[in-house]
C-alpha cells in the first residue's frame, strides 16, 4: 500500500466564488471525490497546506491535515511535510483540485518503481515528466532536505528531480492499458472544471 498525498498549500482559485477544490462533482465535492479514488489504493491519506484549519471540516477526521515544515517553499515544502511523516515506503503525490486522478495509473508507477529500484517513478506526456501524479519512495527525503536546506529561493520540481533516479511511464503505455491521460487534470480555470465534468458524464455512460 502507499500513502497518498494532496498538496494543497498556497493561494488557492477560486470559481464560482468557491475554491476549486470544494466545487460541486459527481455525487459531492472535488475534493471528496480525489479523497475517495485515492483511499481505494492508499491505507492513508495526508493533505498539506499552509492553512491547516482551512480544510478540517471539509475532510474525514481520518485525513492527517498537515502544515508545511520548510514554510514558503512551493510544493517542495509541502512534498517534505509528507513524506516525512508518511506511514508507508511509498507515497503517490498529486496536487489540489485533480478529481481524476487514477489509482490504476499510480499503481502501475509504484510496480515500475520498485521493480527498477528508483527513488520516484512519473507519467510522462508531451510536456515531459508529470510530478503531480508521481510516486516517490520515502528514501527521497534526504535529498529533499538538502535541497529545500539550501537556497531558499528554490521551489522548482526540478531541483529535486535532478537529483533522484527517476522510473518513467509514458501516456501512451499507459493509455495502451486503458488508463487515459485525463487523469492529469487539474481544476485550474473554469474550463478545466467543464473538462472534469465532462469526463465525469463520459464515464458514467
Amino acid at each position: 500500500m502507499m500513502t497518498g498525498i494532496i498538496l494543497a498549500g498556497g493561494a488557492m482559485r477560486r470559481l464560482r466564488g468557491r475554491e476549486a477544490g470544494l466545487l460541486p462533482y459527481a455525487e459531492g465535492t472535488i475534493l471528496e471525490r480525489q479523497l475517495q479514488v485515492m483511499e481505494s489504493c492508499c491505507s492513508e491519506i495526508i493533505l498539506v497546506t499552509d492553512d491547516p484549519r482551512r480544510y478540517l471540516e471539509h475532510v474525514p477526521r481520518h485525513v492527517r491535515v498537515l502544515a508545511d515544515y520548510y514554510e514558503g517553499r512551493g510544493p517542495l515544502g509541502g512534498l517534505h511535510a509528507g513524506v516525512a511523516l508518511a506511514q508507508n515506503n511509498a507515497v503517490w503525490v498529486t496536487g489540489y483540485a485533480m478529481p481524476c486522478v487514477s489509482p490504476q495509473a499510480a499503481l502501475r508507477l509504484l510496480e515500475r518503481m520498485t521493480r527498477e529500484g528508483n527513488l520516484a517513478c512519473l507519467p510522462k506526456g508531451e510536456q515531459g515528466l508529470f510530478p503531480l501524479h508521481g510516486v516517490f519512495s520515502t528514501r527521497c527525503l534526504d535529498p529533499l532536505e538538502e535541497v529545500l536546506q539550501g537556497e531558499v529561493s528554490v521551489q522548482e520540481w526540478s531541483a529535486l528531480l535532478d537529483r533522484l533516479t527517476i522510473s518513467a511511464v509514458d501516456e501512451a503505455e499507459l493509455a495502451a492499458e486503458g488508463i487515459e491521460p485525463g487523469y492529469m487534470l487539474r481544476v485550474r480555470h473554469a474550463e478545466d472544471y467543464w473538462r472534469a465534468l465532462a469526463q465525469d458524464a463520459a464515464s458514467r455512460q
